[in-house]
């Protein structure tokens, strides 16, 4: 649930809508609109004609992978550097994924024995995992030189060796691919489920914010340049709380912050290297301004497919005694279209199904 502005006064009420209900009336059907409910990424804010501003909040985000958090390579469970790369040799393509898996096609003309680099035991126990199902000597595996193979169950060694992928001399890999998901564990821990080396998680900023509340009527705000964070009010002004370092090298960050490899503890710091985006004393940037800044009527709202916070502040109408307005002037009000013809009218709020309707009504 998000929290909707509205600064709406009875005093207000009173000089706004000239109307046979009480204000307290009045108030509490405005009342109803204080809440704007996020569904599906659907924001839904209720106008009642009167808009003055929208605000949308944008933090930045990282895709995670499916997991709850960044991490630096061999910080987890896999300590495996999956440093074999992409490659094309004997018939077989390895294409090494974002993850660290290795996916092979074709049909080995030779026999094939990609190695890792020489992972360092220091006496402790690991386990190596990660064979696809029903492996064998003559077939496919995983292994350690000099001390052992994983044909699917997993291989337990304590002695220092270069991992390996091994495909045999006239194997066909399945038409989907044969996947390796190599991983190399301490044997105290029992979960064989892969995870890779590393989760490195780009942070992601936007470049320009846009609303739309049906399908003719928008309004969209060029940034000509990523940010991380912010407010954007559509009036040309961007207010920044987020910064990005491209490369972190041990830079004072003023508090809470995000990283590409690193999960956020206050008092720590990101790895050497990392994308980093950290929460800063506000600035404002100016920006092109959008042509259309005003809403109209109650639709649902969407702002690049995100969830965000949206401040919704009506416009505060006051009509002064004895004060000649012109038809612009009216209508920068946010009221009705004044009546054509010479006569003295009232500004009368009509409320049906809780919502309020301004017009002009004649006194004579």
């Amino acid at each position: 649930m998000l929290n909707q502005l509205n600064t709406t006064t009875k005093r207000e009420l009173d000089e706004k809508y000239f109307s046979g209900e009480s204000v307290e009336e009045i108030e509490n059907k405005l009342q109803g609109s204080k809440q704007i409910t996020n569904t599906s990424g659907t924001l839904s804010i209720p106008d009642y004609g009167m808009t003055e501003s929208i605000e949308l909040y944008f933090k930045p985000t990282q895709d995670l992978h499916g997991y709850d958090k960044p991490w630096s390579g061999g910080t987890e469970k896999n300590k495996l550097n999956p440093s074999i790369p992409s490659q094309t040799i004997s018939g077989i393509t390895v294409t090494k994924n974002d993850d660290g898996s290795y996916l092979c096609t074709g049909t080995a003309t030779a026999d094939i024995l990609l190695q890792f680099d020489t992972f360092n035991t220091s006496g402790e126990s690991y386990i190596l995992s990660g064979c696809p199902p029903t492996g064998s000597y003559s077939t496919y595996c995983l292994g350690v030189v000099d001390h052992g193979t994983d044909y699917g169950t997993g291989l337990t060694f304590s002695d220092s060796g270069k991992p390996y992928i091994r495909i045999a001399n006239g194997y066909e890999c399945p038409s989907g691919g044969l996947l390796f998901k190599p991983m190399i564990r301490l044997a105290s821990v029992s979960d064989a489920t892969f995870e890779p080396y590393a989760n490195i998680c780009p942070i992601i900023g936007q470049d320009k914010a846009s609303l739309t509340w049906n399908t003719n009527q928008g309004i969209s705000m060029n940034f000509g340049t990523t940010y991380y964070g912010g407010i954007a009010n559509f009036e040309g002004i961007l207010s920044l709380d987020w910064q990005r370092i491209a490369s972190y090298d041990g830079e004072t960050l003023p508090g809470e912050w995000l990283s590409d490899r690193d999960e956020y503890a206050s008092g720590t710091t990101p790895t050497t290297g990392a994308e980093v985006v950290y929460k800063t004393t506000p600035s404002s940037v100016r920006v092109t301004k959008p042509a259309n800044n005003v809403l109209t009527d109650d639709y649902p709202i969407t702002y690049n497919g995100y969830k965000l916070d949206v401040t919704y502040q009506p416009k505060d109408t006051i009509l002064e005694e004895s004060k000649t307005y012109t038809n612009q002037e009216i209508a920068k009000l946010g009221l009705p279209q004044a009546p054509t013809s010479n006569g003295t009218y009232n500004l009368v709020c009509t409320v049906a199904s809780g919502v309020p309707t301004l017009s002009w009504e004649s006194t004579t």
